[in-house]
């Protein structure tokens, strides 16, 4: 004989499961709250005691009660519950004595122990009582009702208390002096799990504590999504943690124990679990109902093959079982999962093509489908389909078709078409011709996926993923052309490390990009409607690698392009890209920011790169005053970034008036320090060398004695870089500067005012110099230093600067009379703006007051490179 074991918990304290009895036919399952206090039996002396439970899940089916008769005190001391366990066999309750309560009362009890118990598979749902006149407990009678199994809820019922006692006297069987509670009893559907009360010498009083029974409730569907079988025809089942396996047909509600369960199932052949509805394993608490669902579908499914994020593993389309209902000429085999192992291999919609019984069965599309966006299909496109629908009739069937054209990995409502499949023949295909209108092709050239399904079930827009009852699903790569993409980059073209080559124009080791280049593209052809020749059609700026790129419709293929780089100082054009691999360009000259480019539908053109280093600085002119028969020293500092020679003359010396007694040589400055050292020797007029750094020389200039005051001497110190050009790219690039030096003698009671100008990087925490090295976003200290070279005052000065190109005011400019003698003040001007942070212009100190001779002043402005 099966019978079935209910496990009572209680929610309130903890829960104890209990071993269950076997064989088991289900296990329903029921747990206990409480609900309520009964009225107290006895007075209010002693202090309390707190509540004493049954274990957990059990009710109270009679009592020990320890009541003292000696010495002519009839007090009770102590008492305890006697607790039950509730099993359900063949569907009928029983309670079993398994366990008590802790006393209450007295902790040691004595005097003459009484029991009484409730008849059986009944409760205790109330007592009547009589007390001392202390008062104390004297005696008290149970009252107790049924515990039934309802067959048809599948729950457990506690019934309503009887009229009269259901047990004699628990306790000397005498009428004491005190109180008498008449039939206090809980409502119906309680009955008492615990107490607590009061003690003193005796025990003063008792409060019963009322439970009902709250139980949970599983209940198990299944449905099925492809395939002929019915939910019926499935078993479904829950296991608790005691293995106790409880068996559902779908629809099936049943009272579960509180527990975790796991669930199964079995059924028909060839079907699988495509999801459950609740957590498994699920937690199952008291008083909580639970509904879960399987969802069952047919394993004969064809499954598409596209990459996951265009339905996941088991989310693809899928077919069933009529043979006579597929796309091209070979009917679909059917997989396990949507890439039969699980994995997809290839990730080009091509494992289906591989796997399976049949070795490729989707043929519906040949290879190599190409969507191009042109002016002829830019909005429309159409495929016509091979399909079969036919086994004597017309099976009504439907071809269903989506293009992801803007290759976002799905396929979307607005990338559907449908036609019905035209098939009359069992041996010939017919045909579907699908018509996509309207289709978003402004992505960027690729390949992406179409999906191709046919079934007689009505689908729609956003099915692409919904099972289906019959059919095939194929799934095909194919690219689309829609642009044509030129990408390069500007880059710094002074040969990087020891080992590159300098101007050969290939990006070479520490060779870095320039940032903040404008390039454009100008169309240099005719025939595209709204667009004449010279028109720029497209701009964009270099990245801080260096990098650009442009992404031109169609349109522009087969069309004569220039791509054009805006000269920008101090930058000098020195190379560019002339691999002849790249069969779209044609760039004779390398140093004219200019390549021209012809490019096909699809055509991505990279590697179209320009080459710049940066201009060479000579500084300073100077303009100075000497004595008669004196020397002058003037420092001249040529700076180079990239590797070529140098070539330095002093040019156009001439004296006014004529006097040939004036004296200027050239010495070779080899540390760079300004200062004439014993090995800075004398240079021969030119002066050869290599530039990559630094080229420092000085002229020392001796002023004739007999010459009148206002008498002036002027000549240039000229360089000559030549550009290396050992690669033989024959970029011809030379560069010539001049530092124009002006001397005149000096009288003897006249002010001579001398201005200098250094700058440091700030960021780079770089020396004060007058030249100096820095990137995009530096920030440059200039410090314009005025110096009374003379004997005699000058009054009255207005010194001027301008920002420099690239670049604005990083902080407010101001004028810091630390930095000036105390006989002058100083106000500042930007003419061209307000004087705040970002300000590009003119810069003018009005110094006023007098300069004495010998004395010297600083003004200083900070600005920042552009990005």
């Amino acid at each position: 004989m099966m019978r079935c074991v209910i496990r009572v918990v209680t929610t309130v304290f903890f829960l104890s499961f209990l071993s269950m009895m076997k064989p088991v036919d289900a296990a329903e399952g029921v747990g206990l709250v409480y609900q309520s206090t009964l009225v107290d039996i006895g007075g209010n002396g002693g202090g309390e005691f707190p509540e004493k439970l049954c274990p957990s899940g059990q009710l109270m089916t009679g009592f020990d009660f320890y009541n003292q008769n000696t010495g002519g005190n009839l007090d009770g001391i102590a008492l305890r519950g006697r607790c039950s366990q509730i099993t359900v066999v063949n569907n009928n309750a029983t309670l079993t004595e398994v366990g008590v309560t802790g006393w209450g009362g007295g902790s040691v009890p004595n005097g003459t122990l009484y029991t009484g118990s409730c008849p059986a598979n009944q409760a205790v749902v109330g007592v009547d009582a009589d007390t001392t006149d202390w008062p104390v407990m004297g005696w008290f009678r149970l009252y107790c009702a049924q515990v039934t199994y309802n067959q048809i809820s599948k729950r457990l019922e506690i019934a309503a208390a009887p009229a009269s006692p259901s047990t004699g006297k628990i306790g000397p069987d005498r009428n004491y002096p005190g109180t008498y509670y008449n039939r206090i009893v809980a409502p119906a559907g309680q009955a008492l799990a615990g107490f607590n009360g009061r003690q003193g010498a005796a025990l003063d009083k008792v409060r019963f504590r009322a439970y009902s029974f709250v139980q949970a409730n599983i209940t198990l569907n299944a449905v099925v999504q492809t395939g002929s079988a019915l939910a019926s025809d499935f078993s479904l089942i829950a296991t608790d943690t005691s293995n106790i396996a409880v068996s559902f047909t779908s629809g099936d509600s049943k009272a579960m124990t509180p527990s975790n369960y796991s669930f199964t199932w079995t059924g028909p052949a060839d079907y699988e679990l495509v999801s459950f509805s609740c957590a498994n394993p699920l937690t199952v608490t008291n008083g909580n109902n639970y509904n879960c669902t399987y969802v069952f579908r047919s394993t004969k499914v064809d499954y598409g093959d596209a990459p996951s994020s265009y339905g996941g593993l088991q989310a693809g389309a899928n077919g069933g079982d009529n043979v006579n209902i597929y796309l091209g000429a070979v009917p679909p085999d059917h997989e396990e999962d949507r890439f039969t192992d699980g994995i997809d291999n290839n990730n080009n919609a091509t494992d289906d093509d591989n796997e399976g019984i049949t070795p490729d069965d989707e043929d519906a599309l040949a290879e190599g489908l190409i969507l191009v966006n042109s002016n002829a299909n830019a909005a429309a496109y159409s495929l016509t389909v091979p399909c079969n629908d036919f086994d004597g009739t017309d099976l009504g069937a439907t071809v269903y078709g989506w293009i992801d054209s803007d290759r976002n990995g799905t396929f979307d409502g607005d990338e559907f078409t449908s036609a019905t499949c035209n098939d009359n023949s069992t041996t010939l295909e017919g045909s579907a011709l699908l018509t996509w209108n309207g289709l978003d092709i402004t992505t960027n050239s690729g390949m992406s996926y179409v999906r191709l399904r046919i079934t007689t079930d009505a689908i729609g827009a956003l099915d692409a993923n919904t099972d289906v009852s019959d059919g095939e699903v194929e799934d095909h790569q194919f690219e689309i052309i829609n642009q044509i993409v030129l990408s390069g980059k500007i880059f710094n073209d002074n040969g990087g490390n020891i080992a590159g080559i300098a101007h050969n124009g290939v990006i070479e080791s520490g060779e870095e990009g320039v940032a903040n280049f404008t390039v454009q593209v100008i169309f240099n052809d005719t025939g595209v409607s709204g667009v004449t020749t010279g028109d720029i059609i497209a701009t964009t700026v270099s990245a801080g690698s260096g990098e650009y790129q442009f992404t031109l419709p169609v349109k522009y293929a087969n069309k004569n392009l220039l791509v054009k780089v805006v000269a920008q100082s101090p930058w000098i054009e020195i190379s560019e890209q002339s691999d002849s691999s790249i069969s779209q360009l044609t760039n004779p000259d390398v140093t004219d920011n200019i390549m021209a480019i012809t490019a096909q539908a699809g055509d991505q053109v990279d590697n179209l790169n320009f080459g710049k280093v940066k201009a060479p600085t000579f500084s300073p002119n100077y303009s100075e005053v000497m004595k008669t028969a004196s020397t002058l020293l003037l420092s001249h500092r040529l700076t180079t970034y990239t590797a070529g020679s140098v070539r330095i003359t002093l040019e156009n010396e001439t004296s006014s008036p004529n006097n040939p007694d004036w004296n200027v040589m050239l010495y070779e400055d080899k540390n760079c320090d300004a200062t004439l050292d014993p090995d800075d020797t004398p240079i021969a007029n030119p002066y050869q060398g290599r530039a990559n750094g630094q080229i420092c020389v000085i002229s020392k200039i001796f002023s004739p004695s007999a010459i009148s005051v206002d008498s002036m001497l002027d000549y240039f110190v000229r360089a000559d870089m030549t550009f290396e050009d050992s690669a033989n790219v024959n970029h011809g690039v030379t560069k010539v500067l001049n530092n124009n030096d002006t001397i005149s003698v000096l009288s003897t009671d006249s002010g001579h005012l001398k201005l200098t100008k250094t700058v440091r990087n700030v960021t780079q925490g770089t020396p004060e110099g007058i030249s100096n090295v820095a990137n995009p976003g530096d920030i440059l200290e200039y410090r314009l230093r005025f110096t009374n070279t003379g004997t005699g005052t000058i009054e009255d000065m207005v010194l001027h600067d301008s920002t420099p190109d690239f670049t604005v005011i990083q902080q407010v400019v101001v004028c810091d009379p630390l930095l000036l003698p105390t006989s002058i003040t100083c106000n500042v001007a930007t003419p061209n703006g307000s004087n705040n942070i970002g300000y590009r212009g003119d810069i003018l100190w009005s110094l006023n007051g007098s300069l004495l001779g010998g004395e010297s002043g600083l003004v200083v402005y900070r600005v920042k490179i552009n990005n």
